[in-house]
């Protein structure tokens, strides 16, 4: 019984298992924080994407007048892409805070 607690002490309290397992950590944490700063970048694409498409279907309302049937169909894309917009940059807000 004490040999077995030896034997069990030394496997998981030797210098070799400590860095190995502090090696872990330190790749799980960069991986993580690499992963973050992926969607961030993505993020931050996707809504320069949404601003660019809310810019230029305001250009094309203006230009052409806002006509009953056009009219409607293209306010509707515009609220849609205002929420769009809207989640995008609240999603950036949470992963940006942890990073």
């Amino acid at each position: 019984m004490l040999n077995a607690l030896r034997t069990l002490g030394k496997k998981y309290f030797s210098p070799g298992n400590r860095y190995s397992s502090e090696d872990q950590t330190r790749q799980t944490a960069t991986r993580a924080r690499d992963d973050r700063a992926s969607m961030v970048n993505a993020l931050r694409d996707d809504i320069t994407r949404i601003q660019h498409q809310i810019s230029d279907l305001n250009d094309a309302m203006a230009a052409e007048g806002i006509g009953e049937t056009t009219g409607l169909a293209k306010t509707a894309k515009m609220a849609s892409l205002h929420q769009e917009l809207a989640r995008k940059q609240q999603e950036l807000g949470k992963y940006q805070a942890r990073i």
